[in-house]
């Protein structure tokens, strides 16, 4: 009894990163993109967030047109022990830093970050570069890939993404 239990308990938590990962991560024109929206309530939120975004050595170049920030991610480390990971149970690629293409969309009430093109790289003597593309699409079908190790890569990069591109809560004090 306890043995099904367990079993069932750790299904259910598989069925749930697949949905949070499905939501955030899609296939488009054979490239997996990462696409969240971010509400934002109150004050200038593209200026908050640019101000946001400088303090963030991963992000560079942005450069804005009023509707939408476009840059890009260098030497990014996921680290995915703080979002439950192992790291002999990891995909190896997430050691390396990350680069990437972004793109920031404003909407009234929030904004839509858009990640593409998301690569690993590892230098040295022997350098090596990890594409998601290849890890994380199914080949046969052009979509993403439902196993256990996939679902758990993309949820420590929705994770880490929502942590870094998340404003953080300006407390006003009174004086």
């Amino acid at each position: 009894m306890r043995k099904l239990k367990l079993t069932l308990l750790t299904f259910m938590l598989f069925s749930i990163t697949y949905t949070f990962g499905q939501e955030t991560f899609k296939v488009e024109y054979g490239t997996v993109v990462y696409s969240k929206f971010f509400p934002y309530e109150s004050g200038n939120m593209v200026e908050q967030l640019k101000k946001h975004l400088v303090n963030q050595p991963e992000v560079y170049g942005l450069s804005d047109n009023g509707v939408v920030l476009i840059g890009g991610m260098d030497h990014a480390k996921v680290n995915y022990n703080k979002y439950g990971g192992k790291y002999f149970g990891t995909w190896t690629a997430l050691n390396y830093p990350l680069s990437a293409a972004l793109a920031i969309q404003f909407k009234k009430d929030g904004y839509v970050v858009i990640v593409r093109g998301i690569k690993f790289e590892k230098k040295g003597t022997r350098p090596t570069v990890f594409d998601l593309n290849e890890y994380a699409i199914r080949d046969s079908e052009g979509t993403l890939k439902d196993n256990g190790g996939t679902e758990r890569v993309l949820s420590y990069l929705d994770q880490y993404f929502k942590e870094l591109f998340t404003i953080p809560v300006m407390e006003v004090t009174s004086r």
